[in-house]
């Protein structure tokens, strides 16, 4: 919701009101806003006299079949009243509004089926027990947005300084990790401590797209590997063949190549790990050298853990190896 708040903030910014426009999800998880063919001006939403109103029917209608216009469930009223009310970026917030409610509540607002007599009626006689299963400090803010009267919407960076996202760690430590690369050592140390015991309140999605990526960036600064390697490890336990090879192995591999002290013994306990999800590849030409680092090593502990880990590698090699 941050990351559409925060597209919405640039339009209003902007001057231009979105009037229905789609939001997409890329291949690593981030909401984007498109679909901007309904887009105004604000010199535009002044004048609408020339400009051909949504027209609704007065009966259920499906998403897929109704004319080139945005949803009824996320249109805001005065979209709806006639082509003479005014239009601007508040428009955009009834909408995101409904967007909002539906994601938190798994259910859409107004639910009308594109029926305007529906809308009309859900819209004007909204209740309270409509936002029961709303978190109550976001509720106050979520009932200004989704106010018939434009003039009573807040702009789109109001709605995030709501104490719901102000007050949630877990989004705190998600905008720390967007700039993580701008921090210094201090700061990341300190953050990666709280982060250590937080990481297990995100989903696999959030963990997958939103906190391995900038761990596996920060890998590249010595200092802070041996607070970051344990993390990216324990996350990449859940990921696939396919997943860790993609996104997590390729930041592993200089660290592979070059780990020395407790940064190598650290990857040494958890060879398994990597001798499991690597490709043949991948395990000649950098696993198998790091063990070799290890065995060179005077320290008894990496001596003791590579033994363990040279039986599981040879036996992953000869899986893999090809039968001729």
């Amino acid at each position: 919701m941050i990351g559409v708040d925060n597209g919405g903030g640039d339009c209003d910014d902007k001057g231009v009101s979105g009037g229905g426009l789609t939001i997409l999800i890329t291949s690593n998880g981030a909401w984007k806003l498109g679909g901007f063919g309904f887009t105004i001006s604000v010199d535009q939403a002044a004048d609408l006299s020339n400009m051909q109103a949504f027209h609704y029917a007065e009966y259920d209608v499906e998403d897929s079949i109704i004319p080139l216009q945005p949803s009824l469930d996320y249109t805001a009223p005065e979209l709806v009243r006639s082509k003479t009310s005014s239009v601007g970026c508040s428009s955009d917030i009834f909408s995101f509004g409904c967007l909002a409610y539906h994601l938190i509540a798994r259910k859409p607002l107004l639910d009308c089926h594109n029926n305007v007599k529906m809308y009309m009626n859900n819209l004007n006689y909204l209740s309270s027990e409509a936002f029961s299963s709303i978190p109550q400090e976001l509720v106050p803010d979520l009932q200004k947005m989704l106010s018939a009267c434009e003039a009573l919407r807040p702009t789109a960076m109001g709605f995030t300084s709501s104490s719901f996202f102000r007050d949630d760690t877990r989004l705190r430590a998600l905008r720390f990790l967007d700039h993580m690369l701008e921090r210094d050592n201090m700061q990341k140390s300190e953050f990666l401590k709280a982060l250590s015991d937080m990481w297990k309140d995100f989903d696999s999605r959030v963990l997958r797209y939103k906190v391995l990526p900038p761990l596996c960036a920060e890998l590249r600064n010595v200092v802070m590997q041996p607070m970051i390697l344990p993390m990216v490890l324990t996350i990449a336990e859940s990921q696939d063949k396919s997943d860790f090879g993609i996104s997590t192995l390729p930041a592993l591999v200089p660290v592979l190549n070059s780990a020395a002290g407790e940064t190598l013994l650290l990857l040494v306990k958890h060879a398994d790990l990597i001798i499991n999800k690597a490709s043949q590849d991948h395990l000649i030409s950098h696993v198998l050298p790091m063990l070799v680092r290890a065995y060179d090593d005077t320290d008894p502990r990496l001596q003791e853990e590579v033994l363990k880990k040279t039986v599981a590698l040879a036996k992953q090699l000869d899986l893999q190896a090809p039968v001729t």
